[in-house]
């Protein structure tokens, strides 16, 4: 069995019809993310919380997909250094 910690966090800025996710460990650099989405017109939204690895994977590719079919364009991110 795994350990299900992995979260899902979407960004979303309204305004610009933007997004990106993240599926992610608390502690594998997800306040780093957080931290770099925190510029104005960004908004944090927790999709998913204690999946396993793959699960949140597959959830992330969902979740980008439904959003992409919005017409809501992806944004990516800077590498966290």
């Amino acid at each position: 069995m795994g350990d299900g910690i992995h979260k899902v966090v979407l960004y979303i800025n309204e305004s610009e019809q933007a997004f990106t996710i993240t599926a992610r460990m608390d502690r594998a650099r997800l306040p780093g993310v957080d931290e770099q989405m925190s510029e104005p017109g960004w908004t944090r939204e927790l999709v998913a919380d204690r999946l396993e690895k793959e699960e949140a994977k597959d959830r992330k590719a969902q979740v980008r997909a439904d959003w992409e079919a919005r017409g809501y364009r992806y944004r990516t991110r800077s590498p966290l250094s």
